[in-house]
């Protein structure tokens, strides 16, 4: 769930109608740039913001949002932790003197909101769930409250819909003392996918990134057909085809829905357009040796598992298992008995929080048996 949990927070911030357009200008492009995958551009953005809206706390919202996305990717890497503390130090100061001066600012409310939502997701990601439920308790009664202050701005409902999706899965050891401590965040669930499609029809800013968001999560949840989530994936890359998150989400999907042929036509259409860091130009790269075994063509499944690479400093740790287990599969493969059931060894020993429960079904068999036959 973590690798989506967050996608919100590379579309951050809104505005009310009434900002001056040359703020509105720059918010718009940086959450342009988002879209795109180019968090660089988005930093430049963000800069630009802070000297244009010093007070606003927006351009800081921007950064934010940009660094929690990117840390979304792997919760692991703390490369942005000084970041999103500096910047959220900054938001939350702001936020407490414009509640003071203009109370009534529904813009105001969600900014706020915003940065108490990035500061929650570092907490939890770090384990400290008490100041994470603080945090995350502040910025759903903040995006409430905007929400009351001017009922008609939809924009909001979709980091508040996030929120209560998120809310409402809570771990279960978490869930069963929620009735007990005022800072566990309670969900929504009959608003949170609504309030999402809501904004993927009339939002002002953030129509685009709502769906994406309500695709990935919609299809956790099986609250919509997984291909009606892929058709949604499909038409934002068709307007943001460097998008590599965009393209690694549907690859995945269809692996899911058994679909290797279409899968590996997909990885290799990313490899070709996508903006990818080495690490998910791995991940792309892995997609294409998995669906060539599923379609069980093995002689070239093998040669491209050949020209991987290894996994580097940032590659994510919840990637390692299939990692490992794509290396058992070319071992059995191969007829090396003996490395592939260090691969699916190293397998299970690096499953975490993330792994998926078939990488752990299909390691486990694998040390059973030989998952290939001649």
């Amino acid at each position: 769930m973590i690798r989506s949990l967050f996608l919100i927070f590379a579309f951050c911030c809104g505005l009310p109608v009434n900002a001056e357009t040359s703020v509105d200008e720059l918010l718009r492009e940086g959450i342009s740039y988002q879209l795109q995958g180019d968090y660089d551009a988005a930093a430049r953005v963000a800069e630009q913001l802070k000297r244009a809206a010093p007070d606003s706390a927006i351009g800081e919202s921007l950064a934010l949002n940009s660094l929690a996305t990117q840390l979304s990717w792997y919760p692991d890497d703390t490369r942005y932790d000084e970041g999103i503390e500096k910047n959220a130090e900054i938001a939350l100061a702001l936020c407490e003197q414009n509640l003071e001066l203009t109370p009534e600012d529904p813009g105001v409310h969600y900014r706020c909101g915003q940065a108490n939502f990035a500061v929650s997701f570092l907490r939890g990601v770090r384990g400290r769930l008490i100041t994470a439920g603080v945090h995350g308790t502040r910025a759903i009664k903040q995006f409430e409250s905007a929400l009351a202050l001017d009922p008609e701005w939809v924009d909001p409902k979709m980091q508040l819909g996030m929120a209560y999706f998120y809310a409402e899965n809570l771990p279960s050891f978490i869930k069963a003392i929620a009735s007990l401590l005022w800072f566990v965040p309670k969900g929504d669930s009959d608003k949170s996918l609504p309030y999402l499609r809501e904004v993927t029809r009339n939002g002002e800013y953030f129509r685009d990134v709502a769906k994406f968001v309500y695709a990935d999560i919609a299809a956790q949840s099986d609250a919509i057909p997984p291909e009606e989530a892929e058709r949604i994936l499909l038409d934002m890359l068709e307007r943001y085809p460097q998008n590599s998150r965009l393209h690694l989400a549907r690859i995945s999907l269809l692996m899911g829905l058994e679909r290797p042929r279409d899968a590996l036509d997909a990885a290799n259409h990313a490899l070709e357009v996508a903006n990818l860091t080495p690490e998910r130009e791995l991940l792309a790269r892995l997609w294409v040796v998995q669906s060539l075994i599923k379609l069980g063509e093995h002689e070239d499944a093998v040669a491209s598992h050949g020209s991987l690479d290894e996994p580097g400093e940032y590659f994510p740790a919840w990637a390692l298992p299939r990692y490992h287990l794509i290396e058992g599969h070319i071992a059995d493969l191969s007829g090396d008995r003996n490395a592939a059931v260090t691969g699916y060894e190293r397998a299970l020993g690096a499953i975490g929080r993330y792994t998926s429960p078939e990488v752990r079904a299909m390691a486990q068999a694998g040390i059973r048996a030989p998952l290939f036959g001649d």
